[in-house]
């Protein structure tokens, strides 16, 4: 594990004006570099990350990923108490931003892959976060197994539910975790699964109806397509349950928001 004076080198190094003449020479080297790299992020915590995934290599030069989705992260958590839930968590950058500004708050981040899985357990075990909670599983509609597919990019892997699909990963429904959530409001929820985005809604029905959280999910029609589903229905499973959406400008990815409407009644 580095000291601070390592990671503290590695980002003023990642960062510098110099080495941007040298990172098209390196990025060869790093792209192939297997192991977990501290990161210092804009939030102050430091982050493992994989240097084979550009989320990796963006983190180290940069301290954050995807800004505007940041934002909306932030203010919908600032000073705020309860829980954060991170589908798809990658090596966790969304859920140390949302613990660096909820007041007194837990995230949960859910990740399956476990090259990233290994980041963030780091992370969790350098920095003693007590309040984040690393579920090694998926989410999805209800409890599954699946594969994994592995693309060249690290985020973009997604999961294969064909049974004969190589290694098993459990996919389990955010409804199932309820008993962890007890005595505290879910405030959000972020999803970037590659495509399951709809099936980790289905699975939150509870969860959605309960707590009312705000939701923000990447809505990609090729990704949702693997799974026979569309943006289109996962619209309108939102709007079933009493959400709006609007998509949130200035993305890496097509995002959505989504948003409990006032004044909406559940029918039994």
């Amino acid at each position: 594990m580095a000291d601070l004076s390592t990671e503290g080198s590695l980002t003023r190094l990642g960062r510098s004006d110099m080495a941007r003449s040298f990172r098209h020479f390196l990025k060869p080297i790093l792209s192939r570099w297997p192991f977990p790299v501290p990161a210092r992020l804009v939030t102050g915590h430091v982050c493992y990350v994989d240097m084979r995934s550009v989320f990796g290599q963006g983190l180290v030069v940069t301290g954050q990923i995807d800004p505007k989705l940041g934002e909306w992260i932030a203010s919908a958590l600032e000073n705020k108490d309860g829980i954060f839930v991170d589908a798809g968590a990658n090596v966790g950058f969304f859920s140390l931003l949302a613990l660096s500004k909820m007041r007194a708050g837990t995230a949960h981040a859910f990740e399956i892959d476990p090259r990233t899985l290994r980041c963030l357990r780091r992370t969790r075990a350098r920095g003693k976060l007590n309040n984040l909670v690393i579920h090694d599983c998926g989410l999805g509609e209800k409890v599954a197994s699946a594969g994994l597919v592995y693309e060249e990019e690290i985020v973009w892997t997604h999961v294969d539910l064909d049974p004969a699909a190589g290694d098993r990963y459990t996919i389990r429904p955010l409804d199932d975790f309820g008993c962890e959530f007890a005595g505290q409001r879910v405030l959000a929820i972020k999803i970037d699964v590659e495509g399951m985005e709809l099936a980790v809604l289905k699975g939150a029905d509870k969860v959605l109806r309960e707590h009312r959280p705000l939701v923000v999910s990447e809505a990609i029609d090729a990704n949702m397509s693997r799974y026979g589903a569309s943006v289109k229905e996962l619209v309108d499973f939102m709007a079933s349950l009493g959400y709006s959406h609007r998509y949130l400008e200035g993305t890496t990815e097509p995002t959505l928001v989504l948003e409990p409407r006032t004044g909406w009644v559940q029918v039994a």
